[in-house]
C-alpha cells in the first residue's frame, strides 16, 4: 500500500499514513469492487480521474457514529464529573470543547445539549463553544444541516426531544433547534495534521483511532496535550488505549477521561 499512500499525498494532498496497512487494504478493496476496478493500479488511476471518489474512499475509512446519547459517557451522569470540574473554572470565559472525528454530528450536538441542560439557566450565563471536525466534507454537510432520522434519536429522552429538537417533518426526521446548532462550529480537519485549536477545556476523540497505527495514535495524543488548557480534559473511546501516560493522569479512568499534566509530569 506504500505506493498508493504516496500517490494520494502527492496528487490529492491526502495523508493516509496513520491507518494500518490491513485496514486500508480492506477499505480500498471495497471501493475497488464498487467502482469495477480489478486491481490497485487501476483503482489508483480511477481515483485520480474521478474527483468525487476520494471523498467516497474517505467515507469508507472513517468511523460513522450516528446515534445521539449513544452510551453512558455521553449522558448527564457520565459527564457530571467533567461538568462539575469545568463549572469551577474561570466563569468569565466560555467553556470550549473539541469533538474530533465528529462524523455527521451526533456527538457534538449531544455535547451541546448536555452542556445546555447544565449551564443554560446559569446566572450569569455561561457560554459554551463546541468545535467539531471531520475529514469527510459530505458528512460535515449533513452535520451542519442537523436533521436526523428516528433511529439516530432512539436514545434521546422524550423531554429532550421536545426541548432541543424541532417537531418531526414529513419524512419523520427531526432537526436540532437553531440555538443548539449555533453552539456547534463544524470544520474539515485531518487528524494526521496538527490540531487547529489551543486553550481548550475538553477534547473528545472516541473510537476514531482504532485503525490508526501506534505512532499516529501517540502523535495525536501529543497534539491533544498541546491544544488543551491547563488541567484540561480528554475523553477517549472504550476501544482506545492511552499510549502517552506521561502526558495525562486519570480523571475518571472507568470512563476513559484523562487530565492534562504539565510537561514535567505534575498535574497542572
Amino acid at each position: 500500500m506504500s505506493s498508493f499512500r504516496r500517490l494520494l499525498v502527492e496528487r490529492r494532498s491526502v495523508d493516509l499514513s496513520h491507518y494500518s496497512d490491513a485496514f486500508l487494504a480492506r477499505r480500498v478493496a471495497v471501493r475497488q469492487h464498487a467502482t469495477g476496478q480489478h486491481s490497485l493500479e487501476s483503482y489508483s488511476r480511477f481515483i485520480l480521474t474521478e474527483p468525487g471518489e476520494i471523498n467516497l474512499l474517505l467515507d469508507a475509512l472513517s468511523v460513522n457514529v450516528t446515534e445521539f446519547f449513544r452510551d453512558e459517557v455521553l449522558s448527564p451522569r457520565g459527564l457530571s464529573g467533567v461538568m462539575d470540574f469545568l463549572a469551577g473554572r474561570n466563569p468569565k470565559r466560555p467553556i470550549t470543547i473539541w469533538s474530533a472525528g465528529c462524523a455527521s454530528g451526533p456527538e457534538p450536538y449531544t455535547l451541546a445539549i448536555l452542556f445546555d441542560l447544565r449551564f443554560g439557566a446559569a446566572r450569569p450565563p455561561r457560554d459554551i463553544i463546541v468545535y467539531a471536525t471531520d475529514i469527510n466534507e459530505s458528512r460535515l454537510r449533513e452535520a451542519r444541516e442537523g436533521c436526523y432520522a428516528a433511529r439516530s434519536l432512539a436514545a434521546v429522552p422524550p423531554a429532550v426531544l421536545q426541548s432541543h429538537f424541532d417537531p418531526p417533518g414529513p419524512d419523520g426526521r427531526r432537526r436540532v433547534k437553531e440555538r443548539i446548532r449555533k453552539m456547534v462550529h463544524f470544520f474539515r480537519h485531518d487528524l494526521a495534521t496538527l490540531p487547529p485549536y489551543s486553550g481548550l477545556d475538553l477534547v473528545l476523540c472516541r473510537n476514531v483511532t482504532i485503525y490508526f497505527t501506534s505512532e499516529a495514535k501517540a502523535n495525536l495524543v501529543k497534539g491533544f496535550h498541546r491544544c488543551l488548557s491547563e488541567r484540561g480534559l480528554m475523553i477517549l473511546g472504550g476501544s482506545e488505549l492511552l499510549l502517552e501516560m506521561s502526558l495525562f493522569s486519570p480523571f475518571d479512568a472507568a470512563r476513559k477521561i484523562y487530565q492534562k499534566k504539565a510537561v514535567g509530569g505534575a498535574v497542572q
